[in-house]
């Protein structure tokens, strides 16, 4: 017999410790009666009974949901229909059929208070309502009654019905309308007019929406002004006709608790406050909750009556003793099945609860199982008897226990991969390693933390008071029940990792399953009571998801019928991977997809069910293959990758999906379920296409982060971590030896060369950092460098340039796209991150994930071209496109490349004059070897507000002392300093760290204003659920004022990313580049070292230089060893035929093309015909020898004629037949000034001492030498 002390007494408290079922009826309490306290008024959450906290209310039973408008908020998908972009809280205008929306104002003239509502109704037809989600919850059965005050102003209708119509609403728990009832209705009131009803609800209502209907008929278009004041919803009382309580007679001993719990007839009578008393307090204590602490022996009453009604109460006899026998100990079953080496943790309940006698459990035969702190261990096959015994040696109860076999499955297989990685204890050594231990301790810390604060008391109707649901938002709040689940899933580990000093603890162990089956008994509970709330991510992917990972950390712990009893409440929220819920059912796509066949494939391998596990396999198999179609979700052949319908992705929504592919694919490789060898490879492509390119050192590109920059704590570097992980943990393992050792080698890189961020040591994945240390330690793994080359990710409007030293990333929008996403209160301020925003990835990995978001001016984000106006939090923030389609560009070699974009800030969407804009601007940018040009031209707007350019805002040093230099000159030295440089002609910045110094050259010289700031501001300024900590950044800010309605203005700059300053100087005096048209119709720009010419045609039949387009294109050509090598695209994708390009060069024979290519002619100049049909905005090359010419002389007798103080004369004689040359180009002091078809010039000079030359250039754009010099 197992007699350890541990044992004795252990089930004393198990009926409150693991409930099996529901051992205690839950009492109706009130949780959150301080807060009713405190705003005097009823909460919104769904209240079953009174407490003696609630006589503090005022004796009212009012409802808050903002009926008086004192709670004001700046955001809302109607905030454009409200004066100020000011609404109440809570409510919210719509429109309905033809009429126009009504719209709202804040106003002083009120009834009571200090704010109403006015609506402006303008031929209107539509509603003023409370938001779904926010309207009051009410309880079955109940009486409620409606008040309002109304006035209206010049109310005008056609109809016969009346203008103005108060009514309700009732929603069940999935906000579908149960009943509409009417409360009353108003055609004319000059002076404040109280309107009030009574409803019933109905059995199922959940909710009832508050509604002021334009035109109670719905067809008439209504005019005038209506003025309405505090609203009111108040729970009428009934009288109750009995009370009761649960218990009659209660045994107990003396320092213990029993809660009583009382139900009052009828069910419309239970709010009414209770007193409790004891007849004896120094035998029994009773709190206002009906909580009895026995004192000492004796006998005492307990009476709970109704305190406005007490004739009307219930009694319980107490006997407190000293010792409680147990009459029987009962299990949750009769029979019990575990495998051999396995656990089960004994569930039982004693009779009666409160009972105190000690016992212990023995196992029959100790052969087959050991028991230990009731938890059974499997060591033989066989069947045996498990008994619980009283102190006198009696037996209480007893189940039959079967130890069977276990044998290694497939199931096991897998399960046994996803145990390991959530504790990987063969890959560390926590003894030996500090890291290893002190990411050990924060889990057990944690773990502590959770347990610590766990409640077991079976009258709770939580298990953490910081998740019960005590917030406005009680019953909507559905991440409480996912949070519940993954606190669980941390503690787990706790009890199982090598290191932690909770291993083995089976109170901890206990208290894991007790929190199981309290969770799934009462909050993840299949059956009708528990219907989703709240976000449906909750219910099919977030709470599921965390529970089967706990399930399988501890599948040596729980028995196959346990498995079956949580899969069974699984898979009734979250049938198949197919069916979601959001808000309405739709089929899943994308992350989401993926999240949902996770979440199957976790269940089927628990109940090792063959059809679930392959259903799982298959519902992914839609998500590996590539999309087409525009504003589609999925991955694009160009490396694009979109959600949310036009959102780019690549980084949080897509790093969540290489991620849960990658472990998909690594769980089931090699087995019968594994993915086709095709979509597996497709998988690789992505990474080495869609991922690759927009990682930088071991974080994502902010520009494919969406909404998820608002976020302090899913910056790049977090959203790098999880393609870095994905890939170690998943793709590597399973990957054939050649991809493997190519990925080893790119991850070695990306986390060697972050210098910023200790990769290794960030992370809190145990199995990661074990594979990733064997990977930097791994000698014969070699790193893969930089990666380099130039990428335009066409379906999403992102361009990446990368060289050995910096990445360049470009942010655009097109009717392809959306301007940016703003929703669940996030990336309020993100209006600008599509207009062109430009940005400088170097030595600096942190310029965007050290508070940028939350300090940078939303205004004057790099690169874009900006309209001043000051715009509302969310503006036009979902689903928004641009008018225009030309946004893309051309590539050549894969390593340069132009790009393009047609801004244009119209929109329907706004319909507010006041935030309307009309800026539109051609922008491009020409990416070289070491410089980026950027073009600007047709910049236009008629709003009368101030236009501008924004060269840089770099986040500098803590200290902000950074050198600026302007022309030689050191400009804004300190903080706070602003200035204005006329005709600029370049500028640097001296980085704090190496590779980080920027330089900027001016062609066409340019008046920049420069300004040096320190600013503050909070991540809740961008994200509404984000914490107001002050945040604070150092900027250098640099733009170009366009001034007010500018008209066909334009901008031309040059970055030149790790220059220094004698660099950036030499680079002014001698410039590689050429810009050759800066137009409305033609933005084109030479490269002379690397002779690249590029051009955007914006508008057909256009030519620059040597290169002619009949249709909009981009095109960029590359002279280079003998060989021509031509781009072509179609960036607006409109095209659905061919581009005609013809190249005013002789060329030899046809080296390579594409099959879109057709050669029309080569004889005399190259012409081409380019079909652009469904190519999707991709380049299209071709390439060809140039064909030798007759080399050109240099002009010959370069002379004065005739010379001034101001002027002087030149003419030449041309040595070449006169065909040959096309034109002269003329140098003044070695710098190129102009170019002439004629032998002569007259050029302006400054002073009496240049040197000019002279060179000629025929129409293929060969060049002689320069001529000699000619002196003045």
């Amino acid at each position: 017999m197992n007699k350890k002390g541990s044992d004795r007494g252990l089930y004393k408290s198990l009926a409150t410790i693991l409930v099996a079922n529901s051992f205690t009826v839950l009492s109706p309490v009130i949780s959150h009666a301080n807060q009713l306290i405190a705003n005097k008024v009823v909460s919104l959450e769904n209240t079953s009974v009174i407490s003696k906290d609630y006589a503090s209310i005022l004796n009212n039973n009012l409802i808050d949901f903002n009926g008086s408008f004192e709670d004001k908020i700046g955001t809302g998908n109607d905030i454009s229909l409200w004066k100020d972009k000011v609404k109440p809280k809570y409510w919210e205008v719509s429109s309905y059929g033809n009429g126009n929306a009504p719209k709202g104002e804040i106003v002083n003239d009120v009834k009571d208070g200090k704010n109403a509502v006015k609506l402006v109704l303008n031929n209107s037809i539509g509603f003023f309502k409370t938001v779904t989600g926010s309207s009051p919850k009410i309880e079955s059965g109940r009486d409620y009654k409606l008040s309002t005050w109304i006035k209206t102003e010049n109310l005008v209708s056609e109809s016969n019905m009346a203008p103005i119509l108060i009514k309700v609403e009732q929603l069940d728990s999935k906000n579908n309308v149960l009943e509409r009832n009417n409360i009353d209705t108003i055609s004319d009131a000059n002076e404040w007019t109280n309107l009030s009803g009574t409803i019933t609800a109905n059995e199922k209502a959940e909710r009832l929406r508050i509604v002021v209907q334009i035109d109670e008929g719905l067809k008439n278009v209504v005019s005038g002004n209506v003025y309405l004041d505090d609203f009111t919803l108040e729970e009428l009382e009934k009288e109750p006709i009995s009370i009761s309580l649960n218990e009659s007679s209660i045994e107990i001993t003396p320092g213990n608790s029993k809660k009583l719990d009382y139900t009052i007839e009828p069910l419309q009578a239970n709010k009414q406050n209770v007193v409790w008393t004891s007849s004896d307090q120094s035998v029994a204590k009773v709190d206002e909750n009906g909580l009895i602490k026995a004192n000492k022996a004796g006998s005492a009453k307990i009476t709970a009556t109704i305190e406005k009604y007490p004739q009307f109460k219930a009694e319980c006899k107490i006997e407190v003793k000293g010792t409680i026998e147990i009459e029987k100990i009962e299990f949750e079953s009769d029979k019990i099945e575990i495998e051999n080496n396995k656990h089960y943790v004994v569930k039982a309940k004693t009779y009666p609860q409160y009972s105190n006698e000690e016992y212990s459990l023995v196992v029959e035969n100790e052969n087959i199982a050991t028991i230990e702190n009731g938890i059974v261990r499997g060591i033989g096959i066989g069947t045996t008897t498990v008994k619980a015994i009283n102190s006198s040696g009696g037996e209480l109860g007893s189940f039959e226990l079967n130890v069977k076999e276990n044998e290694e499955d497939k199931y096991d297989v897998v399960l046994n991969k996803i145990y390991d990685s959530h504790i990987p204890n063969d890959l560390i050594s926590p003894e030996n390693n500090k890291v290893d231990q002190d990411v050990i301790n924060d889990i057990v810390d944690a773990a502590k933390a959770y347990w610590n604060k766990m409640y077991k008391d079976t009258s709770k109707k939580y298990i953490w008071d910081d998740l019960s649901g005590n917030t406005s938002n009680a019953s909507t709040n559905s991440n409480h029940i996912t949070k519940s689940f993954e606190r669980l899933r941390e503690m787990s580990k706790a009890y199982l990792l090598e290191g932690s000093e909770l291993k083995g603890n089976s109170d901890l162990l206990k208290d894991i399953v007790y929190g199981l089956d309290w969770l799934i008994e009462n909050k993840y509970n299949a059956s009708g009571d528990k219907v989703p709330f709240g976000n449906w991510w909750d219910w099919q992917i977030g709470a599921p998801q965390k529970l089967t990972d706990t399930l399988i950390i501890l599948k040596d712990y729980l028995t196959e019928e346990q498995f079956k009893n949580y899969a069974e409440k699984i898979s009734y929220y979250a049938p198949n991977a197919r069916d979601m819920n959001s808000p309405t059912p739709t089929i899943s796509s994308g992350a989401n997809r993926v999240d949902m066949c996770q979440v199957a494939l976790y269940t089927g391998l628990l109940i090792k069910n063959d059809n679930k596990v392959k259903e799982s396999s298959n519902d992914l198999l839609p998500e590996l293959k590539y999309v087409t179609n525009s504003k589609t979700n999925g991955i694009y052949k160009d490396g694009s990758l979109i959600q949310h319908d036009a959102i780019p992705y690549t980084g949080t929504y897509g790093a969540i999906f290489l991620e849960g592919v990658g472990k998909l694919n690594y769980l089931l490789d090699k087995t019968e379920w594994s993915i086709p060898q095709e979509n597996v490879n497709m998988l690789y492509d992505v990474i080495k296409d869609s991922f690759e390119p927009l990682m930088y050192k071991g974080v994502v590109m902010d520009m494919v982060n969406g909404r998820s920059i608002s976020r302090s704590n899913w910056q790049d570097i977090q959203n790098g971590e999880k393609v870095v992980k994905s890939i170690v943990k998943y793709f590597i393992p399973s990957a054939t030896s050649k991809e493997s050792s190519r990925l080893k080698g790119v991850v070695k890189y990306w986390v060697e060369s972050n210098k910023d961020t200790n990769i290794v040591n960030n992370t809190k994945d145990l199995e990661y950092r074990a594979m990733l240390i064997d990977i930097l330690n791994d000698d014969s793994v070699e790193s893969s460098g930089p990666l380099q080359g130039h990428y335009n990710f066409a379906m999403m409007d992102r361009v990446v340039h990368r060289n050995s030293e910096y990445s360049f990333g470009i942010s655009a929008y097109s009717d392809r796209t959306y301007m940016y996403e703003a929703m669940n209160q996030e990336n309020l301020k993100g209006y600008h991150t599509s207009d062109g925003m430009t940005y400088l990835y170097n030595g600096d990995t942190t310029q965007y994930s050290r508070g940028f978001w939350a300090t940078v001016n939303s205004n004057r984000l790099p690169g874009t071209t900006v309209d001043t106006l000051k715009l509302y939090d969310g503006a036009n923030g979902s689903k928004v496109s641009s008018n225009q389609s030309w946004v893309g560009g051309s590539v050549i070699e894969g390593k340069y490349g132009v790009s393009g974009m047609y801004l244009d800030k119209n929109t329907e969407k706004e319909k507010n004059e006041a935030y309307k804009m009309d800026l539109t601007a051609k922008k491009s940018w020409f990416m070289f070897d070491d410089e980026i040009v950027a073009l600007g031209s047709d910049i236009d707007s008629t709003k009368d507000r101030t236009i501008e350019t924004i060269i840089e805002n770099r986040v500098l040093s803590n200290e902000g002392t950074e050198t600026f230099t302007v022309d030689g000159d050191i400009s804004i030295k300190e903080l706070g300093n602003l200035e204005k440089k006329e005709g600029a002609s370049w500028a640097h910045i001296k980085g704090e760290k190496e590779n980080t110094d920027i330089g900027y050259y001016f062609p066409n010289k340019a008046n920049i204003n420069i300004l040096r700031e320190n600013r503050t501001g909070n991540w809740r300024d961008i994200n509404g659920t984000e914490s107001d900590k002050i945040v604070k950044n150092n900027y250098l800010t640099m733009w170009i004022n366009h001034g007010v309605n500018p008209n066909n203005e334009k901008y031309s700059y040059v970055l030149l990313p790790n220059k220094s300053l004698d660099e950036v100087k030499e680079y002014n005096e001698k410039p590689n580049i050429e810009i050759l048209s800066n137009t409305e119709s033609v933005h084109a720009v030479k490269e002379k070292e690397l002779n690249i010419t590029a051009a955007n045609f914006w508008d057909d039949n256009q030519s620059v230089d040597f290169i002619y387009s009949d249709k909009q294109s981009s095109v960029i050509v590359r002279e280079d060893s003998g060989v021509i090598k031509i781009g072509v695209s179609d960036p607006t994708m409109k095209n659905e035929g061919k581009i005609r390009i013809e190249l005013d060069k002789k060329v030899g024979d046809l080296i390579s093309k594409d099959d879109r290519i057709e050669v029309i002619d080569l004889s005399d100049k190259l012409i081409l015909e380019v079909n652009v049909n469904g190519a999707n905005g991709s380049t299209i090359n071709a390439e060809f020898s140039i064909k030798e010419t007759n080399s050109l002389n240099a002009p010959e007798n370069v002379r004065i004629t005739k010379k001034s103080s101001k002027s002087v004369s030149l003419a030449w004689d041309n040595p070449n037949d006169k065909k040959d040359a096309k034109y002269y180009e003329v140098y003044l002091d070695g710098e190129l000034v102009d170019k002439v078809k004629n032998e002569k010039i007259k050029l302006k000079i400054s002073n009496q001492k240049h040197i000019f030359n002279v060179r000629a250039v025929d129409k293929y754009g060969n060049k002689s030498d320069i001529s000699e010099d000619v002196e003045l």
